[in-house]
């Protein structure tokens, strides 16, 4: 996918996003079939054990994702 976004797709789950910040920072995202995504966020230094995880249904990742893509101008 380039831009530092690596993609894997697992079996039978679905499909992780790992996009490396330029401070080395390490985000996962997986978007799995039943349309539900967790988050991994992990420390620097850390890329084995997540920091935090955060579990979304479809319509929370969309209002996450309009809030980070700038799109989302109030109720």
């Amino acid at each position: 996918m380039g831009h530092g976004i690596e993609v894997t797709e697992l079996f039978g789950i679905g499909t992780k996003y790992v996009i490396s910040s330029t401070t080395h920072q390490k985000l996962a995202v997986i978007v799995r079939k039943d349309g539900t995504r967790e988050i991994y966020a992990f420390a620097k230094g850390d890329q084995d054990q997540p920091k935090v995880v955060i579990r979304l249904d479809e319509d929370e990742a969309r209002r996450v994702g309009a809030v980070l893509s700038g799109t989302y101008f109030g109720e």
